[in-house]
C-alpha cells in the first residue's frame, strides 16, 4: 500500500471475454463474473446454518440478493475445486469479509440493482459495482471519504452530469480499495499497487488488487453443475 491520490491511480482495464471455466486464476490473473440475479439459483439448502440464520432478519429482496450471492460464490468456487456447491465452506472474518478457510483463492463481490460483479484471484483484491444515479449531496459525501485531489476535481467539474460521473468513478474505486483492505469505507486511504475503473452495461465498476498489472478474463455465465 502507498500514499497518494486515488484520482491519479485509477486506470482503464480491458478484459478478454471467456466461456465459463473451472480453472483457477493463474498467477497475475483476475477472473470476473458479471451476472443478472435471475441467472443464479436460489437454493437456500446450499447455505450454511449461520447464513440461514442471517436470512431470517432480512427483507425478501435482501434475502434473495444474499442467497443468490452465496450460491454464485459456491457454484464458481465449487467448479474450481471439483466439489458441489453445498460443500464450499465460506468463513467470515472479524471485519465481516467472506473468505475461504484456507484462502486457496481470494474473492470479492458487489451487488447493485439485481446485478452481481464477482472477482477471483490468487492475491488479495476488492471489487465494487455502482449504478450511476443522481446524488444531490455528493460533494458532502466526497469531502468525508475522498482525498483533497479527488474533491478538487469534483468541485471543478463543468456540470452536474460530469460531477456525478466523476463521483462514481472515485466512489467505486474507493469501495474496491477498502474491500481489499477489509476495514470499511472510513478506513485508511493507503493505495494498493493496482486500481482499475470501468463502465459495464450502464454501471460503474472497479477492481483493486495487490497485483501490479493483472490480466482480466470476463465471464457472463455461471459454470455448469
Amino acid at each position: 500500500m502507498s500514499e497518494g491520490s486515488l484520482a491519479d491511480v485509477i486506470c482503464p482495464v480491458r478484459w478478454t471475454t471467456s466461456a465459463a471455466s473451472a480453472a483457477l486464476p493463474s498467477d497475475g490473473q483476475i477472473l470476473l463474473w458479471y451476472l443478472e440475479q435471475s441467472q443464479i439459483p436460489l437454493h437456500a439448502e446450499w447455505l450454511a446454518p449461520d447464513e440461514l440464520a442471517r436470512t431470517v432478519r432480512m427483507t425478501p429482496d435482501r434475502r434473495d440478493e444474499f442467497v443468490s450471492g452465496r450460491n454464485a460464490l459456491r457454484l464458481i468456487l465449487g467448479s474450481f475445486f471439483s466439489i458441489t456447491p453445498p460443500e464450499v465452506v465460506i468463513r467470515v472474518s472479524d471485519k465481516g469479509k467472506p473468505h475461504l478457510e484456507n484462502d486457496a483463492v481470494e474473492f470479492s463481490f458487489s451487488h447493485c440493482q439485481r446485478k452481481l460483479l464477482m472477482a477471483f484471484s490468487g492475491k488479495p483484491l476488492g471489487a465494487d459495482l455502482e449504478a450511476l444515479r443522481s446524488k444531490p449531496d455528493l460533494l458532502r459525501i466526497a469531502r468525508r471519504l475522498f482525498d483533497s485531489r479527488c474533491c478538487g476535481q469534483l468541485e471543478a467539474a463543468g456540470d452536474a452530469q460530469q460531477r456525478e460521473t466523476l463521483f462514481y468513478r472515485f466512489w467505486s474505486a474507493h469501495e474496491a480499495v477498502q474491500k481489499l483492505r477489509g476495514d470499511g469505507i472510513f478506513g485508511e486511504r493507503h493505495l494498493p499497487p493496482f486500481v482499475a475503473g470501468f463502465e459495464l452495461h450502464g454501471f460503474r465498476g472497479a477492481v483493486a488488487s495487490t497485483i501490479e498489472a493483472p490480466e482480466f478474463l470476463m465471464h457472463e455465465e455461471l459454470p455448469l453443475l
